[in-house]
């Protein structure tokens, strides 16, 4: 699937996008199946918003994962206003078979080392990058699992990315692991080719892996190399380095 400017997408079967924008990014995928990771019951909530904490660790960007639906209007990504980039309309609430309160559980733990909050109540005010978790389909293409701007620095922190139900696993992990690989693009991350990583396009692995890990169409080179050399030799990514930076 090829779509506009700075914007990834990931299938479970391949996955591929194109194009730079000012302060966005773009990555090239592989092919693979939707897989699964480590499991957590709870019973929902959030991890706070910007200015709290996360695993004990003080909140530098904060993520509302919007189950409830949502009308989204053209315009520059901003969640606080309901504006995205790449789609506008009226978006179906989740209708997964996973209850939200158990895929929200799971990604509170994948993110506990790490700077972000994850809530599913709005914040009362921004910033916050939104993930929009979808019982419509992806009109980007059958299987289309997600879609999102990649944005080299997190240089906009009110992004607005989709999960589709359609386009993957229906398990609280398999969500979960979506909707984190979507808002891991919204901080500049790109595919990696480890299936153990939660930025490898087919696979979606259990955690973000503190190794550096080949970027998937690196021979093009890197969109967001200069946060990825910080911590990797060039064309290769350390998504858990990376995130434990956010708001250094």
């Amino acid at each position: 699937t090829t779509t506009g400017p700075g914007t990834t997408t990931s299938t479970t079967g391949t996955s591929s996008s194109t194009g730079t924008s000012a302060g966005s990014a773009s990555a090239t995928g592989t092919t693979g199946t939707t897989g699964t990771t480590g499991t957590t019951a709870g019973s929902g909530g959030s991890t706070g918003t910007t200015g709290g904490t996360t695993g004990g660790v003080d909140c530098a960007v904060t993520v509302f994962v919007n189950f409830d639906g949502v009308t989204l209007t053209k315009g520059a990504d901003d969640a606080p206003s309901n504006t995205s980039n790449l789609q506008e309309g009226t978006f179906a609430p989740y209708d997964g078979s996973a209850p939200a309160a158990e895929v929200l559980a799971v990604l509170e733990d994948l993110f506990a080392p790490y700077p972000v909050c994850v809530t599913d109540a709005r914040p009362d005010a921004g910033p916050y990058a939104m993930v929009v978790v979808t019982a419509d389909a992806s009109s980007f293409g059958g299987g289309v699992a997600d879609v999102s701007l990649a944005d080299c620095g997190d240089l906009n922190p009110n992004n607005v990315a989709f999960v589709f139900e359609n386009g993957g696993g229906t398990a609280a992990e398999e969500v979960a692991t979506r909707i984190a690989h979507a808002f891991g693009h919204t901080v500049g991350l790109e595919h990696v080719t480890d299936p153990s990583d939660v930025m490898n396009p087919g696979t979606y692995g259990g955690a973000f892996v503190d190794a550096c890990s080949p970027i998937l169409g690196a021979q093009q080179g890197p969109q967001c190399a200069a946060q990825h050399e910080v911590f990797c030799a060039p064309g290769q990514q350390n998504a858990h380095a990376e995130l434990l930076a956010l708001g250094g």
